[in-house]
């Protein structure tokens, strides 16, 4: 597996235009990855035990929409007061749903966007273990065990050569710069461009968190929002935030 082909670019085109899964473009990375990688990753996606916990303090929508039209201060029958009643909860949970659409739909731009001045986010994988799974992306690392051993046998094959010239690949020829974010660290760098060498390294909870977040905005949307199988948690007190790197927090 090399990077001259534009994963990220794949990955974009799993979500069919139809919002359902294109089974051609499935069947194509399946053969793509070792070990059933994708098999297990896509199961990953699906099983509902992936989270995105983000720390927004200040953008939360209000928890009660707020009415702003002023209701006339006249004499009102009963079945009058019922029908005004009946509208005016109507439209706050139509305020409700918009706000947090609207919300949701920026928070997933910020996240895809991998914009830290603007949202702080952790990923975590349930775990049937006590201990939670943690994934970092910008660093390609993972703490499940899969991880850790094929970590270990990369950098203990060659113990004289740096871990960096073992793991990592990089790229200071603009001419040569690619469209590609699989793998990527340093993304917003923009004189170099560094590639983790995924094919020695890879767990199904990086190319799972991998294919939500370095495809497209479709492919995030449709997991998170549309069929709800990735969890979105929005954390709003610093305290329960700093929690995440003992435990997840429930």
């Amino acid at each position: 597996m090399g990077q001259s082909v534009n994963y990220s670019e794949l990955f974009s085109q799993l979500i069919a235009k139809d919002d359902k899964i294109n089974t051609s473009m499935l069947t194509f990375l399946y053969y793509m990855f070792p070990r059933d990688l994708f098999i297990r990753a896509l199961s990953l996606l699906e099983s509902n035990d992936m989270m995105i916990y983000i720390l927004d303090n200040e953008n939360s929508p209000d928890t009660a929409a707020k009415r702003t039209e002023t209701l006339a201060d006249e004499s009102i029958s009963k079945s009058e007061t019922n029908e005004i009643d009946t509208k005016v909860h109507a439209e706050t949970i139509n305020t409700q749903t918009n706000n947090e659409l609207k919300y949701m739909n920026d928070t997933l731009r910020s996240i895809y966007k991998d914009d830290d001045f603007k949202l702080l986010y952790r990923l975590i994988v349930k775990s049937n273990d006590t201990t939670p799974i943690y994934v970092y992306l910008k660093n390609w690392t993972c703490s499940c065990n899969e991880y850790c051993e094929l970590f270990h046998d990369s950098i203990s094959s060659n113990r004289t050569e740096s871990i960096q010239n073992k793991l990592i690949t990089e790229i200071d020829d603009i001419d040569e710069f690619k469209d590609d974010h699989f793998a990527q660290l340093d993304i917003h760098s923009f004189s170099r461009q560094y590639y983790f060498q995924f094919d020695k390294v890879m767990c199904p909870h990086l190319l799972a968190y991998s294919i939500l977040l370095r495809s497209s905005l479709t492919v995030l949307e449709h997991f998170v929002i549309r069929k709800s199988n990735v969890l979105l948690i929005r954390i709003n007190n610093i305290d329960e935030w700093l929690k995440l790197h003992i435990n997840i927090v429930v």
